[in-house]
């Protein structure tokens, strides 16, 4: 078998062996569409009527937006607070599973023999970016379809619904999502090279998260608001960071240390 098939033979049965793992990946695919489902049930049930001076600063940044009820407005901006959401998953769980997939097998003394082999390092971090990437990527993704099944069947207004499934939408979960799953893979690539605790790794790592909680909080405040123009802007700076942090994972991720100097 060629070296990339068996490595990811190799990462995927470990992780299905770790049920913490399987916890962090499948968790999150079972609670997050709950979030935007009670959300708009409970603007459905109307018990606080919203008014125009509720949504004013969000209309004021989408003129577009003038013409739809207070309601309407406010679900358009909660539910563009979702994909923040969205966009955490990708990050969050790669990181795992990359701290887990070096730092782990470090420590089960399952990785130096893979190191030992003449397989180029660029193969061996790519099979194991690719096994990180899947299973977040994945959840993601599943996650999302179903919201939009729930949604269908909550959302009483066509708007919102071509918004939450249009192509802002589908932008954001089908290209800055993979882009965000590989930089934070890359990120866990260059701490757990460098840390030989997994948790420490996964702490360090953790803060990839904190630029998309400022860009929510931003959001929230009214500085911005998600289209496809912030988002293709947000994309295209994940795919220069993936660039660099791959850059430096390849020149950190020295396997000979890893063979002579790790205990």
């Amino acid at each position: 078998m060629k070296p990339l098939p068996a490595i990811l033979l190799k990462e995927f049965a470990e992780i299905g062996k770790n049920k913490l793992l399987l916890f962090t990946i499948v968790g999150p695919l079972l609670l997050l569409p709950i979030l935007p489902l009670a959300m708009v049930y409970t603007v459905n049930l109307n018990l606080e009527p919203v008014t125009v001076e509720d949504v004013r600063t969000f209309v004021a940044r989408v003129p577009a937006w003038a013409n739809l009820p207070p309601r309407d407005v406010l679900l358009m901006v909660m539910l563009q607070q979702m994909m923040i959401l969205f966009w955490i998953m990708p990050l969050a769980i790669p990181m795992s599973v990359a701290a887990f997939s070096i730092i782990g097998e470090k420590k089960a003394r399952t990785l130096e023999p893979l190191l030992a082999t003449p397989v180029p390092t660029s193969t061996i971090l790519l099979g194991k970016s690719i096994a990180a990437v899947l299973p977040g990527l994945c959840a993601t993704w599943l996650a999302y379809l179903l919201t939009l099944v729930g949604l269908r069947l909550l959302l009483t207004s066509e708007v919102v619904w071509q918004a939450i499934s249009g192509p802002v939408w589908w932008v954001a979960m089908g290209a800055v999502t993979p882009l965000l799953a590989l930089f934070s893979v890359l990120v866990g690539v260059i701490v757990s090279s460098r840390v030989n605790d997994t948790r420490v790794a996964q702490q360090i790592g953790g803060v990839v998260v904190l630029p998309v909680v400022a860009f929510s909080v931003a959001q929230v405040a009214g500085f911005l608001l998600l289209n496809m123009t912030t988002i293709l802007l947000g994309g295209l700076i994940v795919l220069a960071l993936d660039g660099l942090t791959l850059w430096v994972a390849v020149v950190l991720f020295e396997r000979e240390r890893i063979l002579t100097r790790w205990t």
